[in-house]
């Protein structure tokens, strides 16, 4: 979502999805109506008897009621969000940490993400050494040919079940509770129609792919 417009996104998912779902609520009582006038005691045939001779409207009842129940699922799952302080990025990647240590007990840290190192204070010690890909995994990875490309691999630490809850999976940043964090960000939404912004920040957007040797000269220059 885009910045301070939270409240407008809530709103907009609660009130289609109300739409969608009075909408279902009407064709239904129109198929009630049908099975009254037919006299027809048994639902599912007059079910199938709809489907052949009334497509349309069967396809509408089924869309408007699974996009109504779809769209408050997603309402829901977004207010989680706001309540808990997390994104879609950190709930994803907390998952995948989750399902690390449910499966082995353990996970990895990447060396150069600092803030979550500095959680760990046993990591900042000068006996603890970060391991490679290839040491971790030598199955999948190969060991470089020379120095210079491994100076620019990414480093691991290897860090246990509590060490991976304190780095990775608490939230520091939750500390008005569930309904506070709600109501908090909720408060800060901004009506704010800049289309030059947008356009900025479109163009400026530049997917370039990994150079491997831009990498190493850049290592080399630090060093």
């Amino acid at each position: 979502m885009g910045l301070f417009n939270h409240g407008f996104f809530l709103a907009f998912l609660f009130f289609h999805g109300v739409c969608m779902l009075a909408v279902a609520a009407v064709q239904y009582m129109i198929f009630s109506d049908i099975k009254a006038a037919m006299n027809v005691t048994k639902t599912m045939m007059l079910i199938k008897y709809v489907m052949a001779y009334l497509p349309a409207f069967t396809m509408g009842v089924m869309f408007h009621g699974v996009m109504g129940v779809t769209l408050f699922a997603f309402l829901m799952l977004h207010l989680y969000m706001m309540g808990t302080n997390t994104t879609t990025n950190e709930m994803a990647k907390r998952q995948t940490v989750a399902l690390d240590l449910r499966g082995r007990g353990q996970t990895y840290l990447l060396w150069s993400k600092s803030l979550a190192k500095a959680t760990v204070p046993r990591l900042n010690e000068k006996k603890v050494k970060p391991q490679y890909l290839w040491e971790i995994l030598p199955d999948d990875y190969k060991k470089p040919a020379d120095k210079e490309e491994a100076r620019a691999a990414e480093k691991y630490y290897k860090v246990d079940r509590k060490e991976a809850k304190k780095a990775f999976l608490h939230n520091h940043y939750s500390t008005r509770g569930f309904f506070g964090n709600i109501i908090h960000t909720v408060s800060y939404s901004r009506f704010r129609l800049d289309i030059p912004r947008g356009l900025r920040r479109l163009v400026s957007v530049q997917h370039t792919p990994f150079e491997h040797e831009a990498c190493v000269e850049e290592v080399k220059k630090g060093e």
